[in-house]
Formats: C-alpha cells, structure tokens, sequence
C-alpha cells in the first residue's frame, strides 16, 4: 500500500457539515469555526481567500483546503469587509453577533446573500481529522489551491447536484462524495507539487518507497532497522541516510509515529481492547504500547479513550 492512500484513508467524513454558498458583491465571511479541515469549491464567479497573511484568488473551477483553527476570510475581492462570522458548530452571526443563518437560507443546505448569486461556492467541512490524517494534513500547508480542471470536477458538479435533496442515506452519499472531493484535491496538489511539501508521499526513490510501502502494508509486523533495509535491498546506513533526507526523520522514527496515530485512531473510533490495538499496531504487549502511547499523547490508552469519546479530537 502506498502511503497516500492509507493516509488519505484516515481522511473519512462522518456527517460532515456541506453547504452551497451563494453571493453578489460585495460580501465577506469571517470564518471562526475551529474546524480541523475545510474544502472550498468555486462553483461560479470568484472568491478571494485570506489565510495567515497569504492571499488567494480563486477563480470558477478551483478547490481549496484550508485546515487549523486559525481564523481566516472568504470574500469577493481583496479588501471587502467581511459583514458575516462563521463561529463554531455553523453558527452564523452578524458583526454585532445577530443570529443570521436563517434570514440568509435559501432552503435545503443553501445559504448566502443572494438567492441566485454570481459567485458560488461548495463547502464542506471536517471537525475531525484524526491522528492518521493529521500525519498527512501536517505536510500540507496551512491553506492550498488546486487551478482549473481537476480530477474531481464531475465530483464536483454531482455533490452540487446532491446537496439540495434531502432523503434515506442522503447525508452518508453527501460524505463520501466530500472524500472523494478532498482525495483528489490532495492528489492533483501532490502531482502539482515538483517534488516539494509532499515529495515525500509520492517518492520515486526505490530504496525509501519500498519501506514506505511495506510500513503501511504491513503495520503491525515487527519491523527492525535490519528487516527494513534487508526489505528494500539497501544497508542500513544508506536507507537510514535516503529516508531521512527524504522524510525528514529516520525510519524507526516514522515507523512509531504511524503506529501511535494508528492505534489513536483504533481507541477512538473503535471498541477493539488494548491487546488487540497493540497487536494490530505491531507492538508485542499492551504494556508496551501503553508506554509509547503516554510518551507519545501525555494520555494512558485508556484515558485517550475515555477523554475522545466525551469530545471527539480534532
């Protein structure tokens, strides 16, 4: 398995919230909603998105993502004022804090200043990431665009159809079309990226994506130094120098962090005992993952646990 796709695998919305937004000009949104992850569609017209002092132009066609919960700004044009605040659990509000959502809906998931507006965008967002997926969205940048055409825009044009029924499975289809969204965002970004932020996912690097490979494949195997390199036909000393410069950590390194995040994952999303995450992890006792797990989380497994399930992580 290569490891976008398991990593992308841990990328999985669960009634995430979607919405077609629709303006005239001038209009302006400030978004302070805490959200792990954000995908924004240009639908029609134009959007400008203002994240951490950088400032995007996004065109009909474009796809963005924006994740963190730092605050950001979507609006028509580099300048306007945002007159809307986007605060957490979709709560909109006026500058003076007015509740507007309804004043501004447009029926079923459709909502702006303008029932028919010249800029239009699809937006879906992820409270929850989880720890397998923030492995990926922590070498992503902050706020990233994809030009034009891309891999999902049929995706695209069939999510904007959907969103405004309403019915049995509608919100499970709604889902799994934003995965699909989201998946084929990151990809065209990593084909797009000329060997940089995620060079490291779609290395061409033999020695360095057999490891990979076998790491995501086969996670819960007892992998040593010396099996790696035995694995990826190289010494130890030159996988560990390869990989390194490639990932930026030594394998072991990589290694751990993908079993810890995995077996988050596993504590928080599933009923599986300790002795089965550990075992599915690759670690040979409960106890052993326990150990890694609070070095790694300041949380026993059990109180990560009992602490995701009373407010599920980001």
């Amino acid at each position: 398995m290569d490891p976008l796709t398991h990593l992308l695998g841990g990328l999985r919305a669960q009634g995430a919230f979607t919405l077609r937004a629709q303006f005239d000009p001038p209009w302006g949104l400030s978004v302070r909603d805490g959200a792990a992850l954000t995908v924004i569609a240009t639908l029609t017209g134009r959007a400008t998105l203002c994240h951490g002092g950088s400032e995007e132009q996004l065109q009909t066609g474009d796809l963005a993502l924006v994740q963190g919960t730092q605050p950001y700004v979507v609006s028509d044009a580099h300048g306007s004022a945002p007159t809307v605040r986007i605060l957490p659990d979709n709560r909109c509000v006026d500058l003076e804090g007015r509740p507007i959502a309804e004043s501004m809906s447009h029926g079923l998931r459709t909502w702006g200043n303008a029932s028919s507006g010249t800029d239009a965008l699809l937006i879906g967002v992820y409270q929850s990431v989880g720890e397998v997926g923030r492995l990926l969205t922590g070498a992503l940048p902050a706020a990233l665009v994809v030009r034009g055409e891309n891999q999902v825009s049929d995706v695209v044009a069939l999510m904007e159809r959907e969103i405004a029924w309403d019915g049995p499975g509608q919100l499970s289809l709604l889902d799994r079309l934003l995965d699909v969204v989201l998946v084929g965002t990151v990809r065209s970004y990593a084909a797009r990226s000329n060997g940089s932020l995620l060079s490291w996912l779609t290395t061409r690097d033999t020695v360095v994506g057999t490891a990979l490979e076998l790491m995501h494949e086969r996670l819960g195997h007892g992998w040593t130094l010396d099996s790696l390199a035995r694995a990826a036909n190289a010494s130890r000393a030159t996988l560990t120098r390869r990989f390194t410069a490639e990932i930026g950590r030594p394998p072991i390194s990589y290694l751990t962090s993908l079993r810890l995040a995995t077996a988050a994952d596993l504590l928080r999303t599933s009923e599986a005992t300790l002795a089965a995450v550990a075992h599915e992890v690759g670690y040979a006792t409960p106890f052993a993952l326990s150990t890694a797990f609070k070095r790694q989380f300041g949380l026993s497994p059990r109180s990560y646990r009992a602490h995701a399930l009373a407010r599920p992580s980001t």
